[in-house]
Formats: C-alpha cells, structure tokens, sequence
C-alpha cells in the first residue's frame, strides 16, 4: 500500500520534526513548513493527502491561511491550536478536524487516518478501507515504541585536549547553554513527590536519543539542556522540549519557577526514561517580554521514587 503524505505546518521546527519522527513511526510520509511562506514552497512541487496546520505561525494566523487554502484546494486539513475558541471558526472555515493543544499524538494519529479515510470535506473520500486499516496499524506501532537508543558519542582524544576539556567542562559546571547549572543541595528545590503521590506527566512522546545532547552527568544520571523558550502571551499553552534521556534509569520531574518572584508556573509529572514532554500548560499567562526563570530538575529511583539528585538550570523565557 503507497504511503499516504502529510504536510506539517507551523512555527516550530523542533517541535515539527519531533511529530514528524513520530508520524513516520506511524507509517506517512511527512514535510514540514515553516510558516506560510513555507508551505508555499513546497506546494510548488507537492501535493499531499493531508495538511496538519497549525495556527500559530511567524507570518500570520493558520485560520487566515486555512481560508485562503479552501478558495484553491479541498484537501483533508487537522488544524491545531491553543484555543478551544478557535474551533468554530476553524470548521467555518472548512477544516476537517480540530485538535486543542496539548494533545495525545496517539489521538492525533487515529484523528489523521478517520480524516483521510473520510477525505476532503467537498469530495467523496476513496480507499476507507485501506486507510481505516492504516490507521489502527499506526497507533499499534506507535504505541508498541521502545526507548530510543542512548545519545553515546565517542571519541579519541589527545592528553592535551583532555586538559581543555576538563578544564571548560569546570567553566560550563556553572556556566552551560543558556544558563547556569547549580548541582549542590538546594534548599529551594526540595526532592519530594507532592502529597507521597508518584504522578507520571500527562502525554509524553517517545523522544529522539540523537534530537540533542545532554549537558551534564551527575551520579550517572544525564540532566538535559534547556533551551531558551517562546510561548505566546498572555495565555497558558506553550511549547518546550523537556526529556528525560533513555539511558537514564530513573525518573525527571520538571518545574519552572520565575527569578524576580519565585513563584513556580509550572510543575511536571514523572517523566519516564526515553520519553520526553513538548507541551506545557502554566499556572498563568505571561506579559509580552523576557522573564528570566529556573528550571529545576529532579531525579528519583523508578522503584520507590526516592529522592536521587537534582539539576538548577537559569534560562530565559521569552512572552510575544
């Protein structure tokens, strides 16, 4: 059976090319666009079965975009957005499904084959057998996954660059990325799971092992980097790529706490090794401009949660 081809388009190109891997798992064939200008470029040459459209975008808003696709084309199209107010106007609009985000990407994977089987909202859709059994094959191989191979590197290195290297690597204990980590005991990040309860975090996604590096080692347990982040302003839905590396053997816990008055906007569930959160809900919206915040990142054993190490990360996040 021919491949059925997806057009992703959206703002994030991390974020694209994590649903992606996980779309390809799940037996499409997958473009991503960057924006409108994007997803103009490639339909110079391209034609897919479907479009996943997002509707934030760096140059306009995917229900704008969604209309002027419905004036030249009838294809199959998942809008996606952070507003469930936006669904009226996205089925005015002529999409063929909605999903609010976050979302479970084993819901968007069954949602993607129903809108293909069912086609285009002006034509009569061809092939709903084929592509009804595509779909329940897609989230039987998404949800069989196993943990991505460990990020490894290895190299042969000379005494002299060992020195250098030893040398930044006690630069970057306090100074890494895009902000510091503190790997001391901190009376401000208590290792406790809340209430004695062992939550695990709502929806992560199998992570890609070679999507990034891991900054620091602590105990044998690999803390991540963290990026600078943008979320939109004023409202609680962003994204931000928070995983929990698969040779870990323990779990991560994720909170984000704000520098000038220490409340905390975000908490995380446990975080299995392997798997990874892309979409975060904060406790409140941000004001448009640069916040400087603290990840605090929290291990504990996967057989009875104790307390194991933890990992202070400064960066920035960003409201527009």
């Amino acid at each position: 059976m021919k491949r059925k081809t997806l057009l992703l388009i959206g703002s994030s190109q991390v974020l694209m090319d994590l649903t992606k891997k996980i779309l390809e798992r799940a037996n499409y064939s997958v473009r991503c666009a960057v924006g409108i200008a994007g997803a103009q470029e490639h339909f110079i040459d391209f034609t897919p079965d479907g479009i996943v459209l997002d509707n934030d975008m760096p140059d306009g808003k995917g229900l704008d975009y969604c209309r002027e696709l419905r004036k030249e084309s009838s294809l199959p199209i998942m809008f996606l957005s952070n507003s469930k107010e936006d669904e009226l106007p996205a089925l005015q609009a002529g999409v063929n499904d909605f999903l609010k985000k976050p979302y479970d990407h084993c819901i968007m994977i069954a949602r993607i084959g129903t809108m293909l089987q069912t086609g285009s909202v002006f034509s009569q859709a061809t092939d709903s057998d084929e592509n009804a059994k595509q779909s329940a094959a897609a989230i039987a191989s998404f949800q069989k996954l196993k943990p991505a191979t460990a990020y490894n590197p290895t190299k042969t290195i000379s005494k002299t660059n060992r020195f250098y290297m030893a040398a930044a690597a006690c630069v970057l204990f306090m100074f890494i990325g895009t902000g510091a980590y503190n790997l001391l005991n901190d009376p401000e990040a208590p290792l406790e799971i809340p209430n004695g309860q062992a939550p695990l975090a709502e929806s992560p996604v199998q992570m890609d092992a070679n999507a990034k590096p891991y900054d620091k080692v602590l105990q044998g347990i690999r803390f991540p980097s963290i990026d600078n982040v943008t979320v939109p302003s004023n409202t609680t839905n962003g994204n931000m790529f928070l995983p929990n590396p698969a040779d870990n053997q323990c779990y991560l816990t994720f909170e984000i706490v704000l520098k000038d008055t220490s409340e905390s906007i975000y908490s995380s569930g446990l975080v299995k090794p392997g798997m990874c959160i892309t979409e975060i809900v904060l406790s409140k919206g941000l004001p448009k401009g640069k916040h400087d915040a603290i990840m605090k990142i929290c291990a504990y054993a996967m057989g009875d949660f104790a307390a194991m190490s933890r990992a202070i990360v400064e960066f920035c996040l960003t409201a527009n």
